[in-house]
C-alpha cells in the first residue's frame, strides 16, 4: 500500500511530506533552487492535515502576499 504523501507549490518552489512509517514523514522543500530542506519529522496525522489547511490558505491570499510563520523549538509550530 502506498503511503500518504503531499505535494504543495509549483515547479520552482515546493514543499513535500511523505509518510515514510508511523508518525515519521519525509519533508523535503526546495525554493527556486536557492535554499533547500530534506530531514524527517515525527507529526500526527492531526498536525500534517493542520499545516496543509494553513499553508494552503494563505497560498490562496491576493496576488503578490506573502506569509511569514514563527518557527518555535517545541512541537508547538504552525
Amino acid at each position: 500500500m502506498e503511503e500518504p504523501q503531499m505535494r504543495l507549490g509549483t515547479d520552482d518552489a515546493w514543499l513535500d511530506l511523505t509518510r515514510t512509517g508511523g508518525d515519521t514523514w519525509r519533508v523535503c522543500a526546495d525554493w527556486c533552487s536557492l535554499l533547500t530542506a530534506d530531514f524527517t519529522a515525527y507529526l500526527s496525522d492531526a498536525e500534517v492535515a493542520d499545516f496543509a489547511m494553513q499553508t494552503l490558505s494563505r497560498l490562496e491570499a491576493a496576488s503578490g502576499a506573502g506569509f511569514s510563520a514563527v518557527v518555535a523549538p517545541g512541537r508547538n509550530n504552525p
